[in-house]
């Protein structure tokens, strides 16, 4: 494979890749213009949908679609994303941080984390239950299990969220080799039959109480007058798992990264400080890369190491990869 610099971009620059082997040509774009020119043109430049198969755990969804399945979920989940639902986001993660400092630590004068994620994972976990499912989570081990089950909602959800990476790789018959593997079948199965039966209970209910956690207002925009096309269970819960389950991790680790950038940079750390305590009166990686492809033949617009505008020739069916990483690293 041999690679010939497009931009440049600090550390990271932006490359068009093509493969000794008689594959396909791969572009790898870290050039602002150019991946704003491509996520804007989507029909220019599509979702590889097969590269997302691998995430239909549960059903269909708005990151495995593209084209008119993309919009039928993209309607009705658009108004679930409301003030409403980030000002129930921001309430319950308030009451979560406040929990962990009377609950968790105390009266301890000093708290020594050997690892910032062991902090932030149960943080985002508690935040998606709340105001994902609408069901609280404590940082207390206080839940009791439904008859019929072997695990908590607050278990399930943990273990589902843990080790998903493992469910991506890992084909089905092989989930049941090894004792880890088993417990992540089980919590798979168990979340699925929690979100089931919080669908039904939600569908069959006469009065329904008003609520803005995001499972509710998917619902809510599902069960809406309309001659729209309707989602099935598996596609509500696919569309609810990969809004919320799926953005676990990163956001766990978004939080790890700006807390030790915080510890580095102590005087941003006290801006912070203050700022919070203001609004506050009372006291109260990220992904890689994104997968696109050319639909037709077209061209791209980049610049050269030197400065120079560049007009990038890309031929139909060749994929795109988007470097996030390169493309905070560019300083053109």
């Amino acid at each position: 494979m041999f690679s010939k610099n497009l931009a440049n971009s600090g550390e990271h620059s932006s490359n068009h890749q093509v493969s000794v082997w008689p594959s396909s040509t791969t572009l790898i774009l870290a050039d602002a213009a150019a991946i704003k020119e491509v996520i804007t043109y989507r029909s220019r430049f599509p979702k590889p949908v097969w590269q997302y198969t691998v995430l239909t755990f549960f059903g269909r969804n708005i990151v495995a679609s593209e084209d008119e399945e993309w919009k039928k979920y993209r309607k009705i989940s658009a108004p679930a994303f409301s003030d409403r639902n980030n000002k129930l986001v921001w309430e319950e993660t308030v009451k979560i941080a406040n929990s962990l400092f009377e609950d968790v630590w105390g009266d301890q004068e000093t708290i020594t984390v050997n690892h910032c994620v062991e902090v932030t994972l149960p943080i985002a976990l508690f935040v998606i239950g709340a105001a994902g499912f609408g069901r609280t989570i404590s940082w207390k081990d206080d839940d009791v299990i439904p008859p019929g089950y072997h695990l908590t909602f607050k278990d399930a959800l943990h273990t589902v969220t843990t080790d998903i990476f493992l469910k991506l790789i890992v084909p089905g018959p092989a989930l049941g080799l090894t004792q880890r593997l088993r417990d992540l079948r089980l919590a798979f199965d168990e979340l699925e039959r929690y979100m089931t039966e919080m669908i039904q209970e939600r569908q069959a209910g006469e009065k329904k109480e008003t609520r803005y956690d995001l499972f509710s207002s998917l619902l809510d925009a599902n069960d809406a007058d309309s001659d729209e096309a309707k989602l099935s269970v598996s596609e509500l819960i696919g569309n609810i798992f990969i809004f919320l389950v799926a953005g676990h991790e990163t956001t766990a680790h978004t939080l790890c990264f700006t807390f030790a950038m915080l510890a580095l940079y102590q005087d941003e750390q006290e801006i912070l400080y203050q700022h919070i305590q203001r609004v506050l009166a009372q006291g109260k990686l990220p992904v890689p890369s994104i997968p696109k492809f050319s639909a037709e033949d077209t061209r791209l617009s980049t610049i050269d190491t030197q400065g120079n505008n560049v007009v990038v020739v890309v031929p139909k069916d060749t994929d795109i990869s988007i470097d996030v990483p390169g493309l905070h690293y560019n300083r053109m």
